[in-house]
This record gives C-alpha cells, sequence and structure tokens, in this order.
C-alpha cells in the first residue's frame, strides 16, 4: 500500500480538508502498514535509531542476506566505515571470516607500506612464504648493498673476496670483443706468479718478470724514423722518483735525426752528426802515430761552413808529412817538412752539399791530423749533424728532434750547496729544460729557494718559504671547530719568517668568534666581545656617545647613535625616544599644567607598540565661544601634547582616552566635552584653531569613562591637540580633570 497523505485543506479552517475520521484511519493505515514490515515486526531484533540499525540481541550480528545473484551495494558517492580499523591499514578476512586490520600493513592512497620493515631493505620470501627482510640486504634509490657472502654459480663474493667454490678452478675475467680488464689501482699477487705473459711488444702489452726486472735498470728505445716530431723526455729533479716530462723547445725529427733546442750549455763528447752552431774555438788534441790522416777545410771562403776532408789531401802524423795532389798559392817555410801551424783558417759556405764529414784529431793536443768518419756526417743543404752515438751535455743552442727516452738516470748529489732547477716554459708539449737563479737548490741541506711562490702548497712543507707578496685566500670555511690562527716566527717585523699557530689563540668560521687567552696593546675597528673594558673618567666633554650592541647576544662591534647622547659635563643623558617603559618628553610648553607636564611612555608588548600620554588639565585654559579651539596656558606656548612620529608610535590603528579625574574651573562655564584634535602644525597655541581632524571625540565624560577609536586616521608627523568641542559662553581655567591617551601601534618591518 503506498503511503496515504491526509489532506489538511488549502489553508486553515477552510473545511476543505479530510474529516477527522477519514485522517486518523489514514494515519492507522500507515502505521499498520510499517509495522508489518521488517524489522519493526515485534519478532524482530532489529531496531533503528536516527541513521543507525541496532541488533537488540546480546551479541547478535546484523546480516545483509541479498536474495538469488543479488548483491549488497554501496551507492558510489556513500563510504564503508569501520570504527575498530587501523588508520590507512589494509583489511583482510581471518579464518572466522571476520575483516580485521593491522598496523604493520597500510595504504595511505599513494604508498603501501610493511611498519614491521626497516627503511631500503630489500623484500624476501621465508620457508612459509612470507614476506621479511634484513639488514644484510639494502638499496637506497641508487645502489644495492650486501653484508655477508653472495653466492653466485661457482663463485662466492664475501667482503672484499672473490673466491672459486669449485675444486681447482680457474677465476677468470673475461671482456667482450676488444675490451679489456682494468685495474684502477695496485696489484698484489702476494708472492704468486704471473703466468701466461708474453714479452711486450707494445705500450699496451703485459709484461713479465724478467722483463719488468731489466727495465727497471734501464730503458730499451725502440727505433722510430719516420715521425717528424718527437719530444725527448727529462726530469724535473735532481733525484727521486719522477715522472719524465717533455718541453716544445727540445724535439727530435726520427725521420731525419734533427735535434732542435733553444739553447745548449755544456761540452759536447762523442760521436755528433748534423751541423753544429758555429763554435769560437775548437779544442784539437795531439796524434802523432796516425799514418793517414784527412786535413779539414771549407767548402766556401766566408760563412758558417762545416769542415771537410778530402782523400786528395792527407797527412802522416807520425811523419809530419801533408800531401796534396795540387796546390796553388805561395808557399812559406819547409815545404817537405813540417808546415808552419796556421793560426786561422778560412772556411767556405758549402750548402749544396747532402753528405759531408766534420773533422775531428785523434789526440786531444798537439799538432794532429783532422780525421773524418762515416759514423759522424754532415748534411750541408739540410743543415743535418748525424752521430750514431752521442755522450756528454748538450750546451749552446742546438736545433733538432732528440730521441724520447722512457727514463732518465738521475743520480743523487748531497753536497752542492747551489743547483739551480731545471724546469720548462710550458705545461706540455716538447719543450728544452730551463733554469733560472730565482730558482736553486741546496743539495746538501734540501733547502728549496724561490722569489715568489703561487698556487697551493700541499704534502710535508718544512722551513722557511720565500715571503709571498699575495696569497688567495678562499671563504670555504664554516665548520664550527676551533681553527688556529698563523702568525710569523719572531720579534722582527719583517724578513723571511716562518709561519706558526698557537693553541692559545683560535678562530671558529662558523660563529666568527676570536679565542685568545690575554690581549695587550689598542684595538682598532671591531673587536670581539671582551669580558672586561678599561673605562676612564671622562667629565669635561660635553657630547658623548653611548654604546649600543645590535642584537641582544652574540659577538657583536659596539656601535653609537647620533639620536643617543651623554653630556659628561653635566650627566645630561639625551635621546629621541625610548622603547620598553621609557619616558619621554613629546610636549610643547603651551601644554604644561601647573601640577604635571604631560607624561608619555612607550613601550612594546607582543609586537604592539604602545604610546601612554598622561596629561593634567590643571592650569590650562578654554576660551569661550568657539568649538574646537586649542587649550593651553592662557600666557601661550605651543599646545601640543604629543606628536604622532610613526618610527616611534608605529602606525596607529587604535586609541583610547580614559578620564581618570573629573574636569572642574575655579572660574567661567565649564567646559567638559574635550577632544583631541590632529593637526600638521606644532605652532598651534591657546584658542588657536584646532581644526575638525580627531583622533578621540570624547562628548562629555566622567571619571572612569573610556572613549576607544578603532579608526584614528592619524596622519604621519601630525601634532595632538586638546580641544573644546562645545561652545561655552565665557572663557574659563581648570582646576582638576586628568586623562591618559593611549596609542596603538605596529612598527613598519
Amino acid at each position: 500500500m503506498a503511503n496515504q497523505t491526509i489532506n489538511i485543506g488549502a489553508t486553515a479552517n477552510d473545511g476543505t480538508g479530510d474529516a477527522l475520521r477519514t485522517a486518523f484511519d489514514k494515519v492507522n493505515d500507515n502505521f499498520t502498514e510499517l509495522y508489518a514490515v521488517s524489522p519493526a515486526g515485534t519478532d524482530n531484533n532489529i531496531a533503528f535509531s536516527g541513521n543507525k540499525i541496532i541488533s537488540e540481541d546480546s551479541g547478535g550480528n546484523i546480516e545483509l542476506d541479498p536474495q538469488g545473484t543479488g548483491k549488497v551495494i554501496i551507492a558510489t558517492a556513500a563510504k564503508l566505515r569501520f570504527t575498530d580499523h587501523v588508520d590507512n591499514g589494509i583489511a583482510f578476512v581471518d579464518a572466522s571470516g571476520d575483516v580485521q586490520f593491522k598496523s604493520t600493513l597500510t595504504y595511505d592512497g599513494t604508498t603501501f607500506k610493511l611498519s614491521d620493515l626497516t627503511a631500503n631493505r630489500m623484500l624476501f620470501t621465508t620457508t612459509g612464504g612470507g614476506l621479511t627482510n634484513s639488514s644484510n640486504f639494502t638499496f637506497n634509490g641508487a645502489s644495492a648493498v650486501l653484508t655477508g657472502s653472495l653466492a653466485v654459480d661457482g663463485i662466492t663474493i664475501q667482503d672484499n673476496n672473490i673466491q672459486s667454490t669449485l675444486s681447482n678452478a680457474n677465476l677468470v675475467l673475461v671482456t667482450s670483443g676488444t675490451g679489456v680488464v682494468e685495474i684502477d689501482s695496485n696489484l698484489d699477487i702476494n708472492n704468486n706468479q704471473i703466468v701466461n705473459l708474453a714479452n711486450p711488444t707494445n705500450s699496451t702489452d703485459g709484461a713479465n718478470k724478467a722483463y719488468v726486472d731489466l727495465a727497471a735498470g734501464s730503458v730499451t728505445p725502440t727505433d722510430e724514423s719516420s715521425d717528424t716530431t718527437c719530444f725527448p723526455l727529462f726530469a724535473i729533479s735532481a733525484t727521486g722518483n719522477t715522472g719524465p716530462k717533455t718541453g716544445t723547445n727540445l724535439t727530435f725529427n726520427s725521420s731525419s735525426g734533427l735535434l732542435t733546442a733553444t739553447l745548449l750549455a755544456g761540452a759536447l763528447t762523442g760521436n755528433v752528426t748534423g751541423t753544429a752552431s758555429i763554435a769560437t774555438a775548437v779544442t784539437v788534441a795531439d796524434e802523432s802515430s796516425d799514418t793517414t790522416c784527412f786535413p779539414l777545410f771549407a767548402t766556401a771562403a766566408t760563412g758558417n761552413l762545416p769542415p771537410k776532408s778530402g782523400s786528395n789531401l792527407t797527412f802522416n802524423s807520425s811523419s809530419g808529412l801533408l800531401t796534396a795532389t795540387l796546390f796553388a798559392g805561395a808557399l812559406t817555410g819547409n815545404v817537405t817538412g813540417t808546415a808552419t801551424i796556421a793560426s786561422t783558417v778560412t772556411v767556405a759556405d758549402e750548402s749544396s752539399d747532402t753528405t759531408c764529414f766534420p773533422l775531428f784529431a785523434t789526440s786531444a793536443t798537439g799538432n794532429v791530423l783532422a780525421r773524418s768518419g762515416s759514423n759522424l756526417t754532415f748534411n750541408s743543404s739540410s743543415g743535418l749533424l748525424t752521430a750514431t752515438l752521442l755522450a756528454g751535455a748538450l750546451t749552446g743552442n742546438v736545433t733538432g728532434t732528440a730521441s724520447i727516452a722512457t727514463a732518465v738516470t738521475v743520480a743523487d748529489e748531497s753536497t752542492d750547496t747551489a743547483c739551480n732547477v731545471v724546469f720548462v716554459t710550458a705545461a706540455t708539449g716538447n719543450l728544452p729544460p730551463k733554469t733560472g737563479t730565482n730558482l736553486t737548490f741546496n743539495s746538501n741541506t734540501g733547502l728549496l729557494t724561490a722569489t715568489l711562490l703561487a698556487g697551493n702548497l700541499t704534502g710535508n712543507v718544512t722551513g722557511t718559504a720565500s715571503i709571498a707578496t699575495t696569497v688567495t685566500v678562499s671563504d670555504n670555511e664554516s665548520t664550527n671547530e676551533a681553527n688556529v690562527i698563523l702568525f710569523a716566527a719572531g720579534a722582527a717585523g719583517s724578513g723571511n719568517l716562518g709561519v706558526e699557530a698557537d693553541g692559545n689563540m683560535t678562530y671558529n668560521p662558523s660563529t666568527g668568534v676570536i679565542t685568545a687567552t690575554g690581549f695587550a696593546g689598542a684595538l682598532t675597528g671591531t673587536a670581539s666581545i671582551a669580558t672586561a673594558v678599561t673605562v676612564a673618567d671622562e667629565s669635561s666633554d660635553t657630547t658623548c656617545f653611548p654604546l649600543f650592541a645590535t642584537a641582544a647576544s652574540g659577538n657583536l662591534a659596539p656601535k653609537s647613535g647620533t639620536n643617543f647622547k651623554f653630556d659628561s659635563g653635566s650627566g645630561e643623558l639625551t635621546m629621541t625616544s625610548i622603547l620598553g617603559g621609557g619616558l619621554f618628553t613629546e610636549h610643547g610648553a603651551g601644554a604644561v599644567a601647573t601640577s604635571f607636564a604631560p607624561i608619555t611612555r612607550r613601550f612594546t608588548q607582543n609586537g604592539v607598540i604602545i604610546t601612554k600620554i598622561h596629561f593634567d588639565l590643571t592650569g590650562l585654559g578654554a576660551k569661550g565661544g568657539d568649538a574646537n579651539d586649542v587649550i593651553g596656558l592662557p600666557a601661550g606656548g605651543n599646545a601640543f601634547i604629543g606628536r604622532n612620529v610613526v618610527s616611534n608610535n608605529g602606525v596607529i590603528y587604535r586609541a583610547e582616552l580614559v578620564c581618570i579625574e573629573l574636569p572642574a574651573v575655579a572660574s567661567g562655564t565649564l567646559t567638559t566635552d574635550i577632544d583631541i584634535a590632529t593637526n600638521s602644525s606644532g605652532t598651534l597655541a591657546y584658542d588657536g584653531a584646532g581644526g575638525t581632524a580627531k583622533l578621540i571625540n570624547s562628548a562629555a565624560m566622567v571619571a572612569g569613562e573610556q572613549v576607544i577609536n578603532i579608526i584614528p586616521a592619524v596622519t604621519g608627523n601630525d601634532y595632538f591637540y586638546l580641544v573644546e568641542a562645545d561652545t561655552a559662553a565665557s572663557d574659563a581655567v581648570f582646576n582638576a580633570g586628568q586623562f591618559i591617551l593611549t596609542l596603538y601601534g605596529h612598527a613598519i618591518s
């Protein structure tokens, strides 16, 4: 049966509604149908209370049992809620069919979480199939960490050991294609052998032990004859393990055999081929036993020319016989004996002969024949001097390319007090070694001396370094720790002094604090906080500036201000304003009552600047007849009781006026309606026009009454004046009446 509605008529008592019996019959029918339907029947244990369905059976269940294929459906916008749930818990059905929650398994709408697991640990299954984790196996999103051993088919990995688990099995590292096994640090084989290594044939081959032992004492260079530009190797130190280096000003052409250097100093010994720079003198040794020598000659009359010889011009150094197939010119002396030794030899320029033989003597001194050899040749066309071997130091200007040495034997020199350190003029390239007098080394004491040093020093440096004119300092230290401060040793004010430090003087880069056990002398600039300061008595200076700090705590520099002064002669302290309960004089002389002048107190409370002005009317006069006239001393004077200085008061958002003593007059008509006006002028006096801009519009007040103006609309730097709001019939002088004006403002940050 459908729900029956009672007809109540269109309007009250219009007679169009259901009769009373009909109406109650509909009510009975509705209740009959309601009680006939479960769960409202008397035989059921389900009750409804508001939006609740309640089982009235003790321990009884509430079952939702749709018929057939029907389902229990919760509307799309509705939600199913459990009162005994765990926040973000994931529901599960236990063995009894009950829905339960565990705090260890949650889902917050974004992330599934197992709260009994530790962050970054990796999950794995236990014997029973459950999920667990271990601190031995973690992953932080970038790298996995395994503590313990990792077993892979045939090998185990534990700590820093990789071990084969198969009996007598090799541990093989196999690369792909042309890849190689790289080792980025030292290789320690624990006295075991490296096997199956062939003799090396190039720079990338492995070497056996015999080859390594051999190469440690000497270097076997390979023949390179096609490279036009090679760079000879040298060391940057006289002794020690130093890496070989090159320079662009020392090169060797392996194709032509040309060794080129910008400078060469020292004597040349051994077999030298090619074209040397012109010598101003040649040392000739005495050779008296060789029967056949070849005198030297030049191919041109002048110029820098190589000496040459010919088979048709010979000399027997044993007999002294000079033999030539032809001779032109005048001969003087004994021609068949020994010719007079020439003090000079004219040398001709020869630049087209590709193969010439430099001349030499077979003895270090004496009149000996000049000789040549096929292992010492000169190409006058190219200027190439070729020798199979060269021994001794090269000095002077040498050009060409020397063969590249893979190692240079360096001797220990510990007795020479003055050595010149060898360096190159560029960071890379084939360069000649150079020295300078401003960079020296004492091999006896180990002292390295340089006039200047730039860059960072690393390692152990001892001794006294030369004084640097500038030192690069970077601001990259902020650790909260005590660092020692460096200073120069000794009492001298200049000179080459050692750098020292003392634990009694430290610096904390995090706080900026310098700590010392004591200090003597005058301090200038900004000093760290002193525990005690010596203060002198000064009583004659008319203007002194008291010191203050910019914060309540910390190591701060003392400061002063022109608006805070002290007269040490009179003892007068002057300031423009005081916050925190300070007392101020901010009124004109025309507002001073006979009892007391207006008192201004200013303090800050919870960030609000509160200014209180306490004033007395006793002795002040009000002019009769005009409203908004200034109340002040009848004798005259600027009658303002305060001023709105924003830097002092802040931006005013509220004003309060409290009457603490009822105004009274000794004579004249009483004016009790007293307002506070604002005016840009600070020179208004008694009976002046205060204006209609009102900070407080109070009407007549009595003792204990408070007037609040929450919208003062006061302009910055305006003055506050007492004005009469009514038009009293006559002039009056007050003998009572006290008020307190309170201003609330916020400072501008």
